[in-house]
């Protein structure tokens, strides 16, 4: 059966894509296999983004100086 790419096109969410990005990598990284570095940097990303899925006790100043979303 052949694909028809213009319905995903045209439904995509790059918000849902970004965190399903972000769950695969984190749980691949809980594997305790070391993740690429393009891994590691969507997650650093994705939580710059996202501060509210950090711990409010922790300091993500650093995420934020190299990330300024």
């Amino acid at each position: 059966m052949e694909r028809d790419d213009e319905v995903v096109f045209a439904t995509f969410d790059s918000s849902l894509n970004d965190a399903t990005l972000f769950i695969g990598w984190y749980d691949y990284g809980m594997s305790g296999l070391p993740r690429p570095i393009e891994a590691q940097v969507l997650e650093a990303w994705y939580l710059a983004k996202h501060p509210e899925k950090v711990n409010p006790t922790a300091n993500g100043l650093g995420l934020k100086r190299v990330f300024p979303v």
